[in-house]
């Protein structure tokens, strides 16, 4: 108690009141003092009183309990007048307090009021914190927080001691409020720690959860990869059994069509020595007859020389040629009449609607576009806009036409070798007219052949024409005299071949029979050319374009056969066609297209076939 007064006296720095305070206490441990040595004096003479006693005899045992009773009164009695010796110094010292301080008694109280106050504020901040603590612990239990327990410990200790300074306080003592203030800090500090770390484990946690929804993510890729690779492999065995199944039939089929050729080529043999010693049959169109003739010749004939092919494939050329012309000047009555120019314009409406209108179509739209086309070639009368047309009206409509109808259809192949789908609804039609209509599919062949020379395998020589008239029978445009630049010239070829390789591989309607130009003519083509010498930009071109739409048709068709094929082109005409020279993007898009196809040993349908399903519509 004195020491706790002297540190409030010391706290409160009142020099009078720290000068009483230290004489009070030296008083009154000079009175302890004082009453500790007559107790001890007087315990002396008693003890030596009862040794005094007890030495000389035992009847006087009696007067010593006497003695000893009356020992015991007079120590009871000195420590009564202890007791009120010492209220006594204490009133004194309370009233000598009361005479120096004055009025700072009751500043003394009001200090020990303020230390209360403050000590138990300081208390309740240190009990809101640990409120908080827990309340961060119960509701971050699942988070698995580190050193909680470690915290926990600091904070009840925390918490023991400010309830020891709130007791000191209110039991009269004083404490330092420097101390009582860094516990409360302590406190705070010990939240701020769990609060980080806390967030350190939702961060923690937050990571694990990511990484979790990763690893599950990721086994799901992997799950589903190994399920399209099993699917990879259960469809690879499927084509391996398909394709084994139709080597088989290939060869099969191989082996009929070599037996029929032949029988064909000897057929045809004495067939052309009966044409050479007899006329030529009373038909009224003589280039049509002629052309009959070459379409007869067998495919391929291993026994024939390279220079009697190049004769069958020249005198095919100009047989299709005398048909274009005899179809251009008989329908020259019909364009040059002035009087039929609406007329005309008409029948040409009645083509181009269903021709412009083509894109990826389906089945059923693509029937309806034939039986406008075979409606107006069979005679009847067609919707178009301004009224209904008809090629009865006049006798040169039908062979204008069908001149128009296979001209446009050819012209617009010229800039669609990447639009497939509008190529591939060009060639169904064209296969499913031809079919219908040999003469259209005549000019077609015709056509395809005046635009794109290198397709019915005939070297062009200059001879006695000029440059211009040989760069235009080469298939290049002249416009003011000026030859049209490569770059358009080898679209416009890519696009002419990409619709002959499209004619052979669609299929015909099936009610129409056998396709016209079948896939034959394209093996015919791809082993003629490499026989032939190849030219700078058109050979590469023409090669590439027309394997990446024939291609996958010949491998599935001829299997071995046609990869051996394929293996020579890139052993050794390949680099033939680089020797000659030219633009390298044809050279290396063919090189890339080969490499690739070798390597998977296969090659992919073209986008945009349509298959022979397509006129399989209700």
């Amino acid at each position: 108690m004195d020491d706790a007064i002297l540190t409030t006296a010391k706290e409160i720095g009142d020099l009078k009141w720290q000068e009483y305070l230290l004489h009070d206490m030296k008083t009154k441990q000079y009175m302890d003092r004082i009453m500790r040595q007559k107790l001890q004096d007087l315990q002396k003479n008693c003890d030596d009183r009862r040794r005094r006693l007890l030495g000389n005899s035992e009847d006087e045992f009696q007067n010593t309990q006497e003695y000893l009773l009356h020992d015991m009164k007079t120590k009871q009695y000195m420590d009564r007048i202890m007791r009120q010796k010492l209220q006594d110094l204490q009133k004194n010292c309370d009233d000598r307090r009361r005479r120096l301080l004055g009025n700072s008694e009751d500043e003394f109280q009001n200090t020990q009021e303020s230390l209360l106050a403050a000590v138990s504020r300081e208390h309740d901040q240190i009990a809101s914190y640990i409120n908080k603590f827990t309340q961060i612990l119960s509701s971050f239990r699942h988070l698995n927080v580190p050193k909680t327990a470690e915290l926990s410990e600091v904070m009840v200790k925390i918490k023991n001691k400010s309830l020891q300074f709130l007791e000191t306080v209110e039991s009269g003592g004083t404490v330092e409020l420097e101390k009582v203030h860094q516990c409360t800090g302590q406190a705070k500090k010990v939240l701020v720690l769990l609060v980080q770390q806390v967030e350190q484990a939702k961060i923690k946690a937050a990571e694990d959860e990511r990484r979790r929804k990763e690893d599950e993510q990721e086994l799901k890729r992997f799950e589903k990869k190994k399920q399209e690779e099993a699917r990879h492999i259960q469809r690879k065995e499927e084509e391996e059994a398909e394709l084994r199944k139709q080597k088989q039939q290939q060869e099969e089929e191989e082996e009929k069509r070599a037996k029929a050729m032949r029988e064909e080529a000897t057929t045809m043999k004495q067939s052309q020595e009966d044409a050479v010693q007899q006329p030529m049959s009373s038909s009224s169109n003589p280039a049509l007859n002629s052309v009959e003739m070459v379409e007869q010749v067998p495919v391929v004939s291993a026994s024939r020389s390279r220079r009697e092919m190049a004769d069958s494939n020249l005198e095919m050329y100009s047989a299709l040629q005398n048909l274009r012309k005899t179809f251009e000047e008989q329908s020259s009555t019909l364009v040059n009449d002035s009087k039929c120019s609406q007329y005309r314009f008409k029948l040409q409406k009645a083509v181009m609607a269903p021709l412009n209108t083509l894109g990826a179509v389906t089945g059923s739209q693509l029937q309806r576009k034939l039986n406008s086309l075979l409606a107006l070639l069979g005679g009847e009368s067609v919707e178009v806009v301004g009224g209904r047309v008809s090629i009865r009206e006049h006798p040169s409509a039908a062979t204008f036409t069908q001149y128009y109808l296979a001209k446009q259809l050819v012209g617009k192949s010229e800039s669609l070798a990447s639009q497939r789908d509008v190529l591939f609804g060009l060639a169904g039609l064209a296969v499913a007219i031809w079919c219908r209509n040999k003469d259209v599919g005549r000019l077609i062949l015709s056509f395809l052949y005046l635009n794109c020379p290198y397709l019915a395998l005939i070297r062009l020589t200059k001879g006695d024409k000029s440059e211009t008239e040989f760069f235009k029978s080469l298939g290049y445009i002249i416009e003011d005299g000026n030859v049209e630049h490569e770059s358009k010239f080898l679209d416009r070829m890519a696009g002419y071949v990409s619709l002959y390789a499209a004619i052979i591989i669609s299929s015909p309607p099936s009610s129409s029979g056998s396709h016209p130009h079948g896939l034959e003519h394209a093996w015919k083509w791809l082993s003629s050319v490499m026989n032939s010498e190849p030219l700078p930009g058109i050979t590469a071109t023409l090669i590439f374009n027309f394997l990446d739409i024939c291609g996958r048709r010949l491998m599935t068709t001829y299997g071995r056969q046609f990869w051996k094929l394929v293996e020579l082109l890139n052993a050794s005409f390949l680099p033939k066609i680089r020797t000659c020279g030219g633009d390298g993007g044809p050279i290396s898009r063919l090189e890339d297209f080969l490499s690739q196809s070798l390597k998977t040993r296969n090659i992919r349908e073209p986008h945009g076939f349509l298959g022979p399903n397509v006129w399989n519509v209700r």
